[in-house]
């Protein structure tokens, strides 16, 4: 698996002396103990990773550390210390380049800061992770983020959510299938139906939900339409 992986990984750096892949491993291996929630090893590795980054001072991979560090103590429910994680590791990417880590500390930071109604700031993170997202063509974290801005922007305008969602969904270069079914999931969202068909040349195209597709596809050959 993945840990077994990593593991082959750090021991190889360890025996090379390459600190900064060290470093790299360790948080990485720190965000996967936290998702298979094992938070004592997270808070270990993460907290070695920071350490080996900051004694060789590698700001980036210290980052990384601290922003995995910021993700455990909100899962904990420390949120004084997860802030103040975020904030480190914000001010550790200030003077770096804009690429997928500075993204990604913006985008854990972001999502933190709604949880904690923390609503202008968030937007402003979510929105700058976005852009970089859709920049490097980075699929996964740049449709949950997507998703994000979308659920905060039906507050206030529907039609221009479904608009900036659907737009952000094309621009990350997905597959027209996949295209499809995340476009119709923000319709349902949006109209807040359970379930919808997509018919074409008089057979389904997509099926979300539970749908009696013979009478979709009925409907949909109605000269009436």
């Amino acid at each position: 698996g993945a840990e077994q992986a990593y593991r082959r990984v750090l021991d190889s750096a360890e025996l090379s002396g390459d600190r900064h892949m060290v470093a790299a491993v360790l948080w990485r291996m720190a965000e996967l103990a936290l998702d298979q929630g094992q938070l004592d090893q997270c808070q270990e590795l993460a907290q070695r990773s920071a350490t080996v980054a900051s004694a060789i001072g590698v700001p980036c991979e210290e980052a990384q550390a601290a922003r995995v560090q910021g993700l455990l103590h909100a899962t904990r429910g420390e949120h004084a210390e997860a802030r103040v994680c975020f904030e480190h590791a914000m001010e550790l990417m200030h003077n770096l380049e804009e690429g997928l880590d500075l993204a990604r500390v913006r985008f854990h930071y972001g999502r933190y800061l709604l949880t904690k109604g923390n609503r202008e700031p968030a937007l402003t993170y979510l929105k700058d992770a976005s852009r970089t997202f859709r920049k490097l063509g980075v699929v996964g974290e740049g449709q949950e983020v997507n998703r994000l801005l979308f659920q905060q922007e039906m507050v206030a305008n529907r039609d221009m959510a479904l608009l900036q969602g659907i737009s952000g969904i094309v621009s990350l270069g997905v597959e027209p299938q996949v295209l499809l079914e995340r476009a119709v999931g923000l319709l349902l969202e949006a109209l807040k139906f359970d379930s919808a068909t997509v018919v074409g040349r008089g057979r389904p195209l997509l099926t979300l939900g539970d749908v009696n597709v013979k009478n979709a596809i009925a409907l949909g050959e109605s000269p009436e339409l």
